[in-house]
């Protein structure tokens, strides 16, 4: 490729993301800074940057994160809390009372922003990902789960919440232990795919404290992102039952072997 076309097209580019960011003066010393990217529905993401000193700075959400969650049906108790702030290290955010802060300096500001909206941008896709309409794909992969489990005579509940020892998990299908294991299922999306898994990583160790009878189980989309070798090795790591939507056939061989229908 041309550099002067390369250049055209990043240029195209800047140009458009420059305009979809809206920055509005606070004082003489805070600026706050909406960006094109959302938690849910159409709320987008705002940050303060406030200069403390000649070369530091302070990022910060004002708090917004931790509202939006709440707004999401999410009670942010102690084990939710310590999740959030293992999530917001990876981007070395810190979490104070709430409000999710990076210190800077001048020349680290635009890795600094760049850095704290990716954690902020994970950690609502990871905690508000059930309160959004599903993707096509992932609807697709429900329904033929649900066929799965239909075929098997199996007594299941869909979108139902399962309590762990600190948190309560959604899941998309939770067949209750009946003389046999317990199953949950539950289906991702490709977007944010390692992130996912360790999220999933936590929250499996969870479900399990508190029912230790129930398998637990993932489908995760391949259509609309890739999960990557290290995503897949987390969750097959972590999960009695984690299969590919386009290899729901081992999901379905894999009941008898965890004991849930008989051979």
């Amino acid at each position: 490729m041309k550099a002067t076309l390369l250049d055209s097209i990043m240029s195209e580019y800047l140009d458009s993301y420059k305009g979809s960011i809206e920055a509005v003066p606070i004082d003489e010393q805070s600026v706050t800074i909406s960006f094109p990217f959302h938690y849910s529905a159409d709320h987008r993401i705002d940050l303060t940057v406030t200069q403390i000193e000649k070369d530091r700075f302070i990022i910060s959400d004002l708090a917004r994160t931790m509202a939006e969650l709440r707004d999401g049906g999410y009670s942010i108790g102690a084990g939710t809390n310590r999740r959030i702030k293992e999530i917001a290290d990876q981007s070395h955010v810190n979490v104070v009372q709430n409000h999710f802060v990076l210190e800077c300096r001048k020349k680290e500001l635009g890795d600094g922003i760049q850095s704290f909206l990716e954690a902020i941008k994970t950690i609502a896709d990871v905690y508000l990902v059930h309160g959004r309409p599903r993707i096509s794909a992932e609807n697709d992969l429900i329904s033929k789960v649900r066929k799965i489990l239909s075929e098997r005579k199996l007594i299941f509940r869909e979108n139902d919440k399962l309590r762990g020892h600190i948190e309560t998990h959604s899941v998309n299908f939770y067949v209750p232990p009946n003389g046999m294991p317990g199953l949950v299922v539950a289906i991702l999306s490709g977007h944010n795919s390692h992130l996912v898994a360790e999220a999933w990583g936590f929250k499996s160790d969870d479900i399990r404290q508190e029912n230790p009878q129930t398998k637990i189980g993932l489908v995760y989309d391949v259509v609309s992102g890739q999960w990557t070798d290290e995503s897949k090795k987390i969750i097959n790591e972590k999960l009695d039952l984690a299969v590919s939507g386009d290899s729901l056939s081992a999901f379905d061989a894999k009941l008898p072997q965890l004991g849930l229908v008989k051979p």
